[in-house]
């Protein structure tokens, strides 16, 4: 029997509606045929879990969320490659054509500053590691507009969770490469600090101390960020898969998010349009993991 007014497929001896909890006819053996519901009012998904999942990851806020991620690695594209010689080779070459030259020896000039760009040629290679760099960042993006088309198809009453695999597995790869480099940075300063110790300067060794004692906490930070991270994606993925509220998205991932968009702020002058577009990213998806746990939360209430 389908929901007059939602439209849902219920039971043959439904008595409510299983997702809008509207009282359905008494006579069961009448089969409603169903109703004609604008694409916009159709639920995403006929389960309430993953009805609310979907509506959060097909939501203005996450789909805002993800263009500021994308321009954010368009823009960080744009100045790796603004910084490279290459520009410059192809500025001076439409230079050198212009028809109106104002002075005899321009060709020169222009021929030479070709060649001295070309002997910079060297720092390419440099713009070539800044693009793959780039790469895991363009994955995860890559992930999230998977995520968002998934949501807001309402033609499938599931979702896949592939993007968010994608994101999970690049976030493991960044934990283990954070990890790695967290012993072999203590490795270096203890070394630097015993070799210091032996020396006149000694006293040195306090500052040492405190560089180490800093470094070990930025370290655990960002460990147990991409830890939580990984967390927060399990979580949403389990919801998805089982279709139970798992309100376990971290929140201290939310305020990692909001912490570092308040430092792309201080830095906005730097990189406006960068800057601006990881702010957005930043806010919008720690609202994200808040919008998921309270989500969660009310499901679970609901059911107790």
């Amino acid at each position: 029997m389908f929901c007059s007014k939602c439209g849902t497929l219920n039971g043959e001896n439904a008595v409510f509606c299983k997702y809008c909890g509207n009282k359905l006819l008494d006579d069961t053996s009448y089969v409603q045929t169903p109703v004609a519901i604008p694409y916009n009012k159709v639920p995403h998904s006929s389960h309430p879990v993953l009805n609310t999942v979907k509506k959060i990851a097909s939501s203005p806020l996450f789909l805002v969320g993800v263009i500021a991620y994308s321009l954010q690695i368009l823009f960080s594209f744009i100045n790796i490659v603004n910084g490279g010689t290459l520009s410059g080779i192809i500025y001076s070459l439409l230079d050198l054509i212009e028809e109106n030259i104002p002075y005899t020896s321009y060709e020169m000039y222009k021929i030479y500053d070709i060649l001295e760009n070309i002997s910079y040629m060297g720092s390419v290679p440099f713009v070539i590691l800044g693009i793959i760099s780039l790469i895991p960042a363009i994955l995860i993006c890559i992930g999230l507009w998977i995520t968002y088309r998934s949501a807001s198809d309402r033609t499938k009453d599931d979702m896949t969770t592939s993007g968010l695999t994608i994101i999970k597995v690049l976030s493991i790869i960044d934990l283990v490469l954070t990890c790695i480099s967290f012993v072999f940075t203590e490795l270096v300063l203890l070394i630097i600090t015993m070799g210091i110790a032996t020396t006149e300067y000694a006293a040195a060794v306090v500052v040492m101390v405190f560089v180490i004692l800093l470094v070990t906490l930025f370290y655990v930070l960002l460990i147990v960020y991409y830890s939580k991270l990984i967390q927060s994606l399990n979580a949403v993925k389990y919801t998805i898969i089982k279709r139970v509220p798992y309100a376990k998205a971290s929140v201290f991932v939310a305020v990692w998010a909001f912490i570092s968009a308040f430092g792309a702020f201080l830095t906005l002058f730097t990189s406006v349009l960068g800057n601006a577009a990881s702010i957005t990213a930043l806010i919008c998806f720690g609202i994200l993991i808040f919008k998921f746990n309270t989500g969660m939360t009310a499901l679970i209430t609901k059911q107790e």
